[in-house]
C-alpha cells in the first residue's frame, strides 16, 4: 500500500473540477476493500487516510452531487 497514492487521492477531493471526486472516491474505496484482510485489524489504507480526514470533511460539506456524496460518506462516517 502506497501512502502517496491516498494523499493524491485527497488532493484530487480539493480540485475544483467536481468530476474527479467520483473517481478519487471509488479507487479509496477499493483501496480500503482490498486491504482488509480481517475483522480485527485497520486498513493500511485507513491509517494513512487519517491525516487528510478534516480535509475530507470538508470536501464533504461542499459536494452537491447526491451520488458523489453518498460516496464520501462511506469514508467520512
Amino acid at each position: 500500500m502506497n501512502p502517496y497514492l491516498i494523499k493524491l487521492l485527497s488532493f484530487s477531493l480539493q480540485e475544483s473540477d467536481a468530476s474527479l471526486y467520483k473517481t478519487a472516491l471509488d479507487t479509496m474505496s477499493n483501496l480500503i476493500k482490498a486491504a482488509t484482510t480481517s475483522m480485527t485489524s485497520v486498513p493500511k489504507p485507513l491509517k494513512f487516510l487519517r491525516p487528510h480526514y478534516d480535509t475530507i470533511k470538508g470536501v464533504y460539506e461542499k459536494i452537491t452531487d447526491a451520488a458523489t456524496k453518498v460516496g464520501l460518506e462511506c469514508l467520512v462516517v
